[in-house]
């Protein structure tokens, strides 16, 4: 195959579709058009080029445009994996691995229970909207200051619904590189996003580029875990109230939040990643909200009728030990104090004499001493015996 004369390079987080859309832009084609023409594909939609094209694709793009297939795949959403996502191809129990691996409050038995409406594990991917003709959302303050426009692929999944730099909601817009920006809001003005949805957002953005998350109390948390952590807080926060047992009172601790009541505005659909647009941004505004008071440790996380324990996630700050019981912190040593001397007998026996001379009291208790202690005295110290001798000796 032909090497293309023409091959812009792919920009930093491109999404194939974008990619795609700028070769076919800079020969003057339609994207239908251009790649029916230079690969026979005339059919692929956008989201079937973002999540996973064909592999025979990617490699008549590297070898007609000296692009990497390595650096290709990560232009998809299949780049993901099996990190962030387990497979880009649907299968049964992917649902009940993903969401179960790092749950925070509920129990989750009682999630499959019974069956969940409207789910088709067939066709289920985590955060992958199920809507294939959503348009996918893009940051229109990010397109408008690009000097060349393009999609972002960390903007093809739910997993975000602002743009932290520019703290602004993703909206859906088609999207093409020659885009007049000054028609990037004809339509919807913009609108801005909440101070937790802009700092979860921000978090998920550091997963989705960096492989994993410094959360504000220092701690680092893989992408593995922050991911599917997130996704499982997502679904605790939204399945039917059935399901939840003793963890329903967090649950609507975790709304009010929010400023919201428990499930208000869901609807019977209780799948995040089928749920329309609209309520995707209510379960996010309130899994931000959430969050936010986890990494604080001002949300209370006690189940219903108990009083001394709490729930723990894996987004809860470091425990806060006093300093006295941190076993690396030596007890404080004792001030050194020199020993008082010793004193004589000879001292002690005029301390007492002394003593009884100023109280009867004490005058009575040295005479039963001398009445009970003073023999054994005398026996024990011979140099006592002679001074007593002495002392009788008759003049």
């Amino acid at each position: 195959m032909k090497r293309l004369p023409i091959h812009p390079q792919p920009l930093p987080n491109e999404a194939l579709s974008s990619w795609i859309y700028r070769l076919a832009d800079s020969y003057g084609l339609p994207s239908s058009t251009f790649m029916e023409r230079a690969f026979g594909y005339a059919h692929l939609s956008d989201q079937q080029l973002d999540l996973a094209p064909p592999a025979d694709l990617l490699m008549a793009l590297a070898e007609r445009t000296r692009v990497s297939t390595s650096r290709l795949h990560s232009m998809t959403l299949a780049g993901y994996t099996p990190l962030v996502l387990d497979s880009v191809a649907p299968a049964e129990g992917v649902f009940a691995t993903y969401i179960s691996q790092f749950p925070s409050f509920a129990s989750v038995e009682k999630r499959f229970g019974r069956a969940i409406c409207r789910l088709n594990e067939g066709d289920w991917l985590p955060w992958i909207p199920g809507f294939s003709r959503e348009q996918p959302p893009i940051c229109r303050k990010c397109v408008a200051q690009d000097s060349i426009p393009y999609r972002r692929i960390y903007w093809c999944a739910a997993w975000m619904t602002c743009c932290p730099d520019h703290h602004e909601m993703l909206e859906a817009q088609f999207f093409q590189p020659g885009i007049r920006r000054e028609n990037l809001y004809a339509f919807t003005p913009p609108r801005a996003a909440s101070r937790e949805v802009v700092a979860l957002d921000r978090l998920t953005l550091q997963a989705v580029t960096g492989g994993s998350v410094l959360l504000p109390h220092g701690r680092v948390i893989s992408a593995v875990v922050w991911m599917r952590a997130l996704r499982s807080l997502i679904d605790e926060l939204i399945r039917p109230v059935y399901t939840l047992a003793r963890s329903k009172q967090i649950i609507v601790r975790a709304w009010k939040a929010a400023g919201m009541s428990l499930h208000e505005g869901l609807g019977l659909v209780r799948v995040f990643e089928i749920m329309s647009a609209e309520q995707r941004e209510r379960a996010f505004a309130v899994a931000a909200a959430a969050v936010d008071r986890l990494l604080e440790g001002s949300l209370d996380t006690r189940p219903a009728n108990v009083k001394y324990w709490s729930m723990s996630t894996i987004f809860d700050p470091p425990p806060k030990h006093p300093e006295e019981d941190l076993l690396s912190r030596p007890p404080p040593g004792r001030a050194h104090t020199q020993p008082a001397p010793a004193k004589t007998w000879g001292e002690l026996w005029e301390a007492a004499v002394a003593a009884a001379k100023r109280s009867p009291l004490e005058a009575y208790h040295l005479r039963q001493l001398m009445i009970w202690n003073l023999e054994g005295y005398v026996r024990s110290h011979p140099s006592s015996r002679r001074a007593r001798a002495t002392s009788h000796k008759p003049d």
